[in-house]
């Protein structure tokens, strides 16, 4: 497969379930097994998935100098992603706080602190591009300036841009116009994902395009068959909270692609795998091997269907 190398964010989440009603003030009240907390953020999400599967990624992400660093770290080095290009350049780690509830979109609070600023890459860590055989680029301030040399490499990205709903959006233009793989989520183009992902294909020329749609599936856009898959949703086990299913959805259906240079028989899996992942609390937990998938896959029912557009 070569090496991989995912460059992206790591910061510690708080799950709380939506059950829990808004506090008055002055109140103090128990919530058993209603709040968790884990190690997450996209890049690190991404990583572990790919490293549970079977690969040994390298992993660049930029964290925090204080206690929450500490953790951060610790958790990626326990979990067996090498720690080379884990950097502790900031003041702070980010933070995020996930209200959930089985069936429903989490809501988020995000504080990235100053991950996400713009920076030259003078300030960041060096990276030998041709190390590599491919890159993911999660969504963050501090890998938009690998982008470039990344492409002139001849490297091929992958990126998820998340929510989209402008094709000319700036703050994701350099992802969208160096990705051969792009994933986002239909959260902001409900209804409009087909013309969307047209509008897509034709400013960028992406060679695969993925659209997770929750409980509706996902979409695969081929550039080379000018083709429009829908993979249904499947049930493997009762969703407890649905935050990280995008991530787990995208490192899936790379690690399929790059294995067997399937996307259809990728995207099929990673929709298994993504189901799985939906009955753990905590966007980096839920994670299968590829045997445990391979069985999963075995005994779970999926019909995909070309869209006539």
């Amino acid at each position: 497969m070569g090496k991989i190398i995912v460059i992206g964010n790591s910061l510690v989440e708080v799950s709380i379930s939506d059950q829990i009603s808004r506090l008055n003030d002055g109140v103090v009240a128990f919530a058993p097994n209603q709040i968790h907390t884990v190690v997450s953020g996209i890049g690190l999400n991404v990583a572990l998935s790919l490293q549970t599967l079977g690969n040994r990624p390298d992993f660049l992400t930029l964290i925090g100098q204080d206690q929450i660093g500490d953790l951060i770290y610790s958790f990626i080095s326990k979990a067996g992603i090498p720690t080379e290009l884990v950097t502790r350049s900031e003041e702070e780690s980010g933070i995020s706080i996930i209200s959930y509830h089985a069936g429903k979109d989490p809501g988020m609070l995000l504080d990235l602190k100053k991950a996400h600023d713009d920076r030259s890459l003078s300030q960041l860590p060096p990276v030998n591009y041709s190390d590599y055989k491919f890159a993911i680029c999660c969504f963050i301030g501090f890998s938009k300036p690998y982008l470039d040399g990344f492409s002139s490499a001849g490297i091929p990205i992958a990126a998820d841009v998340q929510v989209l709903s402008d094709v000319n959006d700036p703050e994701k233009q350099a992802y969208l116009v160096n990705a051969e793989i792009l994933f986002l989520s239909n959260q902001a183009i409900r209804g409009k994902e087909l013309a969307f992902i047209k509008e897509l294909q034709k400013r960028y020329d992406n060679q695969i395009i993925g659209v997770g749609m929750g409980e509706e599936g996902s979409l695969l856009a081929l550039r080379s068959t000018g083709d429009i898959w829908h993979i249904p949703a499947v049930f493997t086990r009762p969703v407890v909270n649905t935050i990280g299913c995008g991530d787990a959805l995208f490192s899936s259906f790379l690690h399929g692609f790059l294995k067997s240079g399937n996307p259809l028989q990728a995207m099929e899996r990673a929709a298994v795998y993504a189901s799985y992942k939906a009955g753990s609390n905590g966007a980096s937990a839920g994670f299968l091997t590829e045997a445990e998938l391979d069985d999963w896959t075995k005994c779970t029912p999926i019909n995909i269907k070309r869209i006539t557009f």
